[in-house]
């Protein structure tokens, strides 16, 4: 078992917290992961004191969070979680260097705020929620990530109401059926690379949409409105033509 470099546990994995409590003395341990898809206590009370295992590269949880993380410096971690007190739970934060993705899949909530991953530095490198809905038409959801601006995003949700002023991420995809976008006319240099795929597409009325012409002009037959921020990569899908 010390020369294991391999390792994956599971909610049905007989003994979970027990084998887990192992896992420090598998000192030759190259990946592992850890998955639940239902709370449990068990998956919840987990001690993963894992510094000590210099050869972890790779580290992937889903529906888990411990009790105690902690992480050698050059693993990297990806992080699932199924519910906001997972997503916001502090014990994220002492291992947010090795954070490299995070999704947050929940088609039941509202996000009305972008996860507090993305405020502190970190190592993230892609962000992925699924949810029912984002923003609101009283505040919008505003993308900026004061500690992650490297970081690309996707947003996958029924409704979407977003705020690009001042937005701050290198890469944006939102996959909705209705968007309606504001802080347009303050994007052109900091909006970052995006992509947008609707099936309705709004506008503040009192911001009406920015429309800069670029190299690329739109992608989709239905679609004839040019990208927004001049000469970058940007494409837009949608249904409705505006």
């Amino acid at each position: 078992m010390v020369s294991l470099e391999g390792l994956v546990l599971n909610h049905a994995s007989p003994h979970l917290a027990a084998a887990a409590r192992d896992i420090p003395r598998l000192t030759a341990l190259q990946t592992l992961c850890i998955s639940t898809v239902s709370w449990s206590d068990e998956a919840q009370e987990l001690e993963l004191a894992l510094g000590g295992l210099r050869q972890l590269r790779q580290v992937k949880l889903e529906g888990i969070l411990p009790a105690v993380l902690e992480l050698p410096l050059d693993a990297a971690l990806h992080v699932t979680v199924f519910d906001e007190w997972s997503a916001e739970h502090p014990v994220w934060q002492s291992v947010l260097p090795n954070m490299r993705t995070f999704k947050w899949d929940d088609d039941t909530w509202s996000l009305s705020r972008l996860p507090g991953v993305l405020q502190a530095p970190s190592g993230l490198i892609q962000v992925l929620l699924r949810m029912h809905e984002v923003g609101s038409s009283e505040r919008p959801l505003r993308l900026r990530a004061a500690g992650s601006p490297a970081a690309s995003i996707c947003l996958a949700c029924r409704d979407a109401w977003v705020d690009l002023g001042g937005a701050t991420l290198r890469h944006v995809c939102i996959t909705t059926d209705r968007i309606v976008l504001s802080g347009t006319q303050s994007c052109s240099e900091r909006c970052p690379d995006l992509y947008l795929e609707y099936s309705a597409l709004d506008e503040v009325p009192s911001e009406p949409l920015v429309v800069v012409p670029t190299r690329l002009g739109c992608w989709g037959a239905t679609c004839r409105r040019t990208p927004m921020c001049g000469g970058r990569e940007r494409l837009w899908k949608g249904t409705n033509a505006l």
